[in-house]
């Protein structure tokens, strides 16, 4: 779990970089592109992945824009990203848990 939040906080720092910038379109270029992972995720991936960003933003220095938390979600491309039925990439219910309230957690705890 250790790994995950080291490597969720990472993330945070780098596309707070694309945000301070105002460089919209080389975030959503390099979420776009990031690879798709190739073996199926596990079953608690989505419940994990969520945890380690969530503990990630809460020893972040300032507050984590929506943005930059799906970002960093989207790239778990070995426990999140899957290829769809149409060779598309699409995410699990983690890249909106953080926006959207599709989360399994109460809304004071997102």
């Amino acid at each position: 779990m250790l790994f995950l939040v080291l490597k969720a906080y990472l993330k945070l720092i780098h596309f707070d970089f694309y945000l301070a910038r105002g460089n919209f379109a080389a975030l959503y270029d390099k979420v776009r592109n990031y690879p798709i992972g190739a073996k199926v995720p596990a079953a608690n991936a989505v419940e994990r992945i969520c945890s380690a960003v969530d503990m990630a933003c809460i020893w972040y220095w300032k507050e984590a824009l929506c943005l930059q938390r799906s970002a960093a979600t989207a790239c778990f491309p070995e426990e999140v990203r899957r290829a769809g039925k149409d060779g598309h990439w699409c995410a699990t219910d983690a890249l909106q848990g953080s926006c959207v309230g599709r989360s399994g957690r109460p809304r004071g705890q997102r």
